[in-house]
């Protein structure tokens, strides 16, 4: 039996990771949640949700953290207590802030973890250029022990886009016409909306957001939009063969929206980090090819809690929402790819039985002519799968947790996760925000400074 912990029992948790766990469970893999840390007051509810949702054998134990400054206090002293329990694995599930002093002191401890992302993502790094440089820092030192435990990672990192179908059969095709012309991904652009935050003049009043730590768009959830890019140009595998990274970023705060740079009022919360940004970077590889990165990431989007105020979670955070990503990679004279990935509200938006909405993803393929003759395939492919309505069965997150719970026991399992495998989308992150706080400063790391001992 697969004693798990979970650090943080938030929406995350109760949306995705318990249910997740159950649904494995049933599927006759021996996993329990055997303890939650989190704060004293949300504990017993959790331990009731956890029981509630199938996800434990018996109730487990729990682990307070009594304050609200608890959320950076020492996390090796967890990790100490959850390793007294006899845990086997851990899911963080926090916010962000604290993530990297947990992913450390597991590291440490030698406990393999499911982090999610971004993995690192310290308080003010988007307004502050030397904490941007420090957590760089950690992520190079983190890099030189990520393979310390059976030749693989301790680490994972919980992420979705990787595991769609319609995403992956594109890597394939991109990776088949580079093994039989050599042909690399020349550039990847992608744009990403998020369905789950506010417009500008409403942010002064979300109480406990990203803004108030320092953060935005980017390192909130423009994860999904780099990482994407990164995995689909073929950058993220390690060892990985790069020669440098270059990264320069623009970007508007809540304040620049909202007509109020410079001006100081108490009253207000502290929103200079990023509502929106456009990311540009260029990875040298160290044979002096160049891959072009750009992501373009924004909080805001169309919503229909613009129009009356949620009654639910579900409404709150899907029903009616207008979410976007989309994607183009270019593989030179080859080939485009496109992707769109993109939620279709319940045609009912005020029905409170409505459920969520579809989950659609657009993909397609257009091919050089001479090409597309030698493969015997179409000049144009639509790759789109049919729409369909979001299950848990199918979803991406169960797929990406069976995983980890499959790398636990030592079987086989999908590469994807390793934390190895997203050095690079964290790399860019940070030093986007880097430039963010430089005022869209031009950031360079060079291979010399994470290269192995």
């Amino acid at each position: 039996m697969i004693r798990l912990a979970i650090v943080g029992a938030g929406e995350q948790t109760k949306r995705t990771h318990l249910p997740c766990i159950a649904h494995i469970r049933r599927d006759g893999v021996p996993v329990s949640v055997s303890a939650i840390v989190d704060y004293k007051a949300q504990l017993g509810a959790a331990v009731d949700r956890a029981q509630a949702e199938g996800a434990c054998d018996m109730p487990p134990s729990t682990v307070a953290i009594d304050s609200v400054a608890g959320r950076l206090q020492r996390p090796d002293a967890v990790v100490s207590q959850l390793t007294a329990l006899g845990i086997h694995a851990v899911v963080v599930a926090t916010d962000p802030p604290p993530h990297l002093r947990y992913v450390e002191a597991l590291e440490s401890a030698g406990l393999p973890y499911l982090c999610d992302k971004p993995f690192i993502c310290p308080v003010d790094v988007s307004l502050n250029q030397q904490y941007a440089a420090d957590a760089i820092a950690s992520l190079v030192k983190l890099s030189r022990s990520f393979r310390t435990r059976h030749g693989r990672p301790l680490g994972s990192v919980n992420i979705t886009r990787r595991f769609g179908d319609s995403m992956r059969l594109s890597k394939q095709l991109i990776e088949a016409a580079e093994r039989s012309h050599g042909v690399r991904v020349s550039f990847a652009s992608t744009q990403y909306s998020d369905g789950e935050q506010r417009e500008a003049a409403e942010c002064d009043r979300v109480g406990d957001h990203p803004f108030v730590h320092g953060y935005g768009a980017l390192n909130h959830s423009g994860y999904h939009a780099v990482d994407t890019a990164v995995w689909l140009a073929g950058l993220d595998t390690y060892p990985f063969g790069l020669g440098s990274v270059e990264v320069q970023t623009t970007s508007r705060s809540v304040d620049d929206y909202l007509g109020r740079r410079g001006q100081s009022d108490p009253h207000l919360m502290n929103v200079g980090a990023e509502y929106d940004c456009v990311v540009n970077a260029k990875v040298r590889r160290h044979d002096g090819h160049s891959t072009l990165v750009s992501v373009a990431s924004i909080h805001d989007s169309t919503s229909n809690r613009r129009w009356s105020r949620a009654q639910s979670v579900d409404e709150k955070l899907h029903l009616g929402r207008l979410s976007n990503e989309l994607t183009l990679i270019n593989q030179g004279e080859l080939q485009n790819v496109l992707l769109r990935l993109l939620e279709v509200p319940h045609s009912a938006a005020t029905d409170r039985l409505a459920g969520l909405p579809r989950r659609c993803m657009q993909a397609d393929v257009t091919r050089n002519p001479l090409f597309a003759a030698e493969l015997g395939r179409p000049v144009y492919e639509d790759l789109s799968p049919p729409p369909t309505q979001r299950s848990l069965s199918t979803s991406s997150k169960l797929r990406a947790l069976q995983s980890f719970i499959s790398k636990v026991r030592g079987d086989q399992y999908d590469q994807n996760i390793d934390l190895d495998r997203h050095f690079l989308s964290q790399l860019i992150l940070l030093m986007a925000a880097q430039s963010v706080a430089g005022g869209g400063v031009r950031v360079v790391e060079s291979a010399d400074s994470w290269a192995r001992d």
